[in-house]
């Protein structure tokens, strides 16, 4: 007889590892990618990239320089919780490609006779 696991699909895993990761960066900021890939099991440095790469891109953690390290080490800091829509709209909307648009679309309509 076989061994039986239960196998996650990708997307759950990915998810976990997130959640995890934030969690992690939530309880000790700064981090680097080598200590967060040592603190979570099963998680390889290509991942820990990616996923960092796409927790920066939401806003969730930034970017830091490490401390007491050269400015090329990668640390990263929390920023706020996984999962949060409004901090992903308040992002979107800080973004300078939105600001000049809005700007843009304020003065068209000011422009227009009524």
């Amino acid at each position: 007889m076989s061994k039986i696991t239960h196998q996650y699909p990708r997307s759950i895993c990915k998810e976990e590892k997130k959640r995890k990761i934030t969690a992690l960066l939530q309880e000790q900021s700064p981090l680097e990618t080598a200590a967060i890939v040592s603190l979570i099991p099963d998680l390889s440095f290509a991942a820990a990239n990616r996923y960092l790469d796409e927790l920066i891109i939401t806003g969730h953690i930034r970017k830091v320089t490490a401390p007491g390290r050269r400015k090329n080490i990668r640390a990263f800091e929390y920023r706020n919780a996984y999962n949060s829509k409004t901090d992903i709209v308040s992002v979107a909307l800080s973004h300078p490609m939105h600001q000049l648009t809005l700007s843009t679309a304020g003065k068209v309509q000011s422009q227009e006779p009524g």
